[in-house]
């Protein structure tokens, strides 16, 4: 079947002093060898003493998305690939860097779903047990509407399959940063959990299911 957030600081100085900030380190990147083309498909990798499972799919417009899960079936190790990229796939966070040949590869097809269709209020609960409650409306935005935290932003089409964009703001959220960007995907193994909104920036890896109402 899921943060720290990277801020730039500068000291206030003079004299002439240069208070530009350093620009942030480059994402790492990894290289993944998929075996099959555009797609979804439920994968394994070998990890040495144990097998890590997850999602892979692959848009026919080069990006692509790799989603390998913990014990707990949500997120531990993200990557994503975009469209024309020739450097590699980048890592989310603190996901392992060491190259990844999938051990199994399954093809599933997924149900196409609009905006649109997944219009409504969603619950999610932390880590900590708090509860953040938001509504999405058709054209992808998103409100909080109740809860200690605040859950806000945008989903918008992604040429991913069972995917859609996703930009979050977040107050008063415990263990998740101010903002991120990822994806929110949609996968009926994880029901009664409609979307899975998962990070792919450069924030440690987080995972937050959303239920309907």
């Amino acid at each position: 079947m899921a943060t720290s957030l990277a801020l730039a600081l500068t000291a206030c100085g003079g004299g002439g002093d240069d208070d530009t900030a350093p620009p942030p380190s480059p994402r790492p990147t990894v290289t993944i060898t998929p075996t099959a083309g555009a797609g979804a498909y439920r994968v394994a990798v070998d990890r040495g003493e144990r097998v890590q499972v997850g999602t892979y799919l692959q848009a026919s417009d080069g990006q692509g998305l790799v989603v390998l899960v913990g014990e707990d079936d949500k997120a531990q190790a993200v990557y994503r690939h975009s469209a024309g990229n020739t450097a590699g796939w980048l890592a989310a966070g603190h996901s392992p860097t060491a190259p990844i040949t999938f051990a199994n590869q399954t093809a599933w097809t997924p149900e196409a779903t609009s905006l649109s269709q997944l219009a409504g209020v969603y619950r999610t609960l932390l880590a900590n047990q708090d509860e953040a409650v938001l509504r999405l409306d058709a054209s992808g935005t998103l409100s909080a509407t109740g809860g200690d935290c605040q859950l806000s932003g945008r989903l918008s089409a992604s040429t991913l399959p069972q995917a859609f964009e996703a930009e979050i703001r977040t107050q008063g959220c415990s263990g998740l940063p101010s903002q991120f960007t990822g994806v929110a995907l949609i996968d009926a193994d994880y029901a009664p959990a409609q979307l899975r909104l998962i990070n792919t920036d450069a924030n440690a890896v987080l995972e937050l299911w959303l239920q309907g109402e």
